[in-house]
């Protein structure tokens, strides 16, 4: 007669328990790392917008996209566009609650918070009178960006200081 011992488990049942724990274990990882990188899409409905930009400054991938100064989305992605005079196509993921003020009248621009700070897009309210812009729709694009590049500030700096010491040279 075989003798079992209360309490005591088999190899098979062992390995089980430890490939199901390390199973859910990945399973937590990979939802923790997709969730800090698309962290509100999961839980926010929302819809993508683009932008065709001719001077998109600083612009990177999840920066924000407000309107009248209320953040309504992020950067969704950069690509290049290879025929027309705006050569980058900025997708925009919006929240779904924000849609109904962004409309055909909107016009969508490159912003900066402060001197060298970072970039947004900024998107104009729409007039009440104009149809919603729906998924996948472009947004009108201002003719010039408001947003500088570092060079370009710095290049109006020292043309600046260059006016300022020309007095003084002689």
């Amino acid at each position: 007669m075989a003798e079992t011992h209360e309490g005591s488990q088999s190899p098979g049942h062992i390995f089980r328990r430890v490939l199901t724990s390390l199973l859910l274990l990945a399973m937590g990882f990979m939802t923790g790392v997709v969730g800090s990188r698309y962290s509100w899409e999961f839980l926010t409905p929302s819809y993508i917008l683009k932008a065709d930009l001719a001077v998109p400054g600083s612009l990177h991938v999840k920066d924000p996209v407000q309107v009248a100064g209320v953040e309504v989305g992020h950067v969704w992605d950069i690509g290049l566009v290879p025929t027309g005079d705006k050569p980058l196509e900025v997708s925009m993921r919006i929240a779904k609650k924000f849609q109904s003020v962004i409309r055909a009248d909107s016009v969508a621009s490159v912003g900066t918070t402060g001197l060298l700070g970072a970039s947004f897009v900024d998107i104009t309210r729409g007039s009440a009178n104009q149809p919603v812009l729906q998924a996948g729709a472009t947004v009108k694009t201002a003719d010039r960006t408001a947003a500088l590049t570092c060079d370009e500030i710095m290049k109006t700096f020292s043309r600046i200081g260059d006016a300022l010491k020309s007095p003084f040279s002689h």
